[in-house]
């Protein structure tokens, strides 16, 4: 069940993405190829990215193994869906590499955000703690 949800989240920030994508792009046509690229490759993305959970990898290894496999899975779909490639390695790969980028960046600063939320929260409690411990019993 975790993993369909996992899988849901991804389709949620994939879709995303790809809209975000198509508004700042020359092109606004969304075609049924497209939806399905993004559906089947954020899903994808949202289960490769179970390796983060690896403890013996470190975050470098974890990154590079998740766009890697990501890439691939993308080139591979781009051709079963396309038939062929009708698009250029270099232009590809670039396009690939900003969204990758902005999405990463984004996850970055999500967890940052998410992690000084959970720091105050602590702090709260440790204080409240810090109250009660400290009064002296007669």
């Amino acid at each position: 069940m975790k993993l369909i949800q996992r899988m849901m989240r991804s389709i949620g920030i994939g879709s995303f993405a790809f809209l975000l994508f198509k508004l700042v792009s020359q092109t606004h046509e969304i075609t049924r190829n497209e939806i399905l690229f993004v559906f089947f490759l954020s899903a994808f993305i949202g289960v490769v990215s179970l390796i983060e959970r690896i403890e013996k990898l470190n975050y470098l290894q974890i990154i590079l193994l998740h766009f890697i496999s990501t890439y691939a899975f993308s080139y591979f779909l781009l051709v079963l869906l396309n038939g062929s490639v009708s698009v250029h390695f270099e232009r590809y790969t670039l396009t690939f590499v900003s969204i990758y980028f902005i999405v990463w960046l984004c996850l970055i600063i999500r967890n940052f955000l998410r992690a000084r939320l959970l720091n105050k929260r602590i702090q709260i409690i440790n204080t409240r703690h810090s109250g009660i411990s400290g009064k002296k019993e007669e």
